[in-house]
């Protein structure tokens, strides 16, 4: 089964705006969700899961250091990248200079979208 890493910032509300649609989407049932941040990864060093992802898809609505770090080892790594960020919210430079970044209105338009992505 394919895998999906799923990157973002630990201060957003990431269980119940991306982790819980994304596990209520068609996505879990095609892909192999990695959620970095839930209890099954907590004690888990993620960088050799990442390396051996499908895609990696980052929220980009609040920023970090971590969406980073992931976004550079992704890169480097040639892993497909889908960058998302929630309208009204303002994008890094760096991540808008780098990489696409798709804008989302909410859950269901970020799934809608990132099912027509992968």
């Amino acid at each position: 089964m394919k895998t999906i890493y799923i990157s973002h910032s630990s201060t957003m509300n990431y269980e119940k705006e991306l982790y819980e649609p994304l596990l209520n989407s068609n996505i879990s049932k095609e892909f192999k969700l990695i959620l970095p941040h839930s209890k099954k990864y907590k004690d888990i060093d993620t960088k050799d899961i990442l390396i051996n992802s499908n895609y990696l898809i980052a929220e980009v609505s609040y920023p970090g250091i971590g969406i980073g770090l992931e976004l550079g080892r992704a890169e480097s790594n040639n892993i497909p990248i889908i960058c998302f960020i929630k309208k009204g919210y303002k994008c890094s430079s760096s991540v808008k200079r780098n990489f696409k970044v798709i804008e989302y209105n909410d859950e269901k338009d970020l799934i809608n979208k990132l099912e027509k992505l992968i």
